[in-house]
């Protein structure tokens, strides 16, 4: 029987092509016998283990190259997998998408040569004469001195002249 050796990793197929399922997968370095091929030679039938399969030619190479021509067409290809196409009816459910937000790019900012800052002054102790304060003296209460009070003297003022009045008569007044 014909091996063929894959030379890369290779999707096993249940029918010559693309359009069957996937049934398995071949990694490269592996070695099948092979009991058949499609009409075209593109896909080779092949022993795996306990089950069979399809690769496509391209995966690998034969082991013996003179095998190609003994290959027989496969005598029962299975028919390309038909999948029932199902409309679907859209139903609305709402979901949670979360917008895009704008992150800020770092952007490089050129910095000042460093620029030296004096210490802060420092306390330094400088003593401080004593000043010298006036202290409170004893004041005392003037006393009283006797000085003698000059008493006023009587003097005489002169009255003026005044001549004499003459006197008007009052009129009677009737009373009551």
């Amino acid at each position: 029987m014909p091996t063929f050796l894959l030379t890369v990793d290779a999707e096993l197929r249940g029918g010559p092509g693309d359009d069957y399922p996937l049934v398995g997968q071949v990694g490269a370095g592996v070695v099948v016998v092979v009991v058949g091929r499609d009409a075209t030679g593109a896909w080779y039938n092949v022993q795996l283990g306990d089950g069979r399969g399809w690769l496509p030619r391209g995966a690998g190479e034969l082991v013996d190259a003179a095998d190609g021509t003994r290959i027989p067409v496969a005598g029962t290809i299975p028919p390309t997998a038909t999948i029932p196409t199902e409309t679907a009816t859209p139903t609305l459910t709402p979901t949670a998408t979360s917008s895009p937000t704008i992150t800020p790019s770092p952007t490089m900012t050129p910095s000042r040569p460093a620029t030296a800052t004096p210490p802060p002054p420092t306390a330094t102790s400088t003593p401080i004469p004593p000043t010298n304060t006036p202290r409170p003296t004893d004041t005392r209460e003037p006393e009283p001195t006797n000085s003698p009070t000059p008493e006023p003297a009587a003097t005489e003022t002169p009255t003026p002249d005044v001549p004499e009045s003459t006197a008007s008569p009052t009129p009677d007044i009737p009373t009551g």
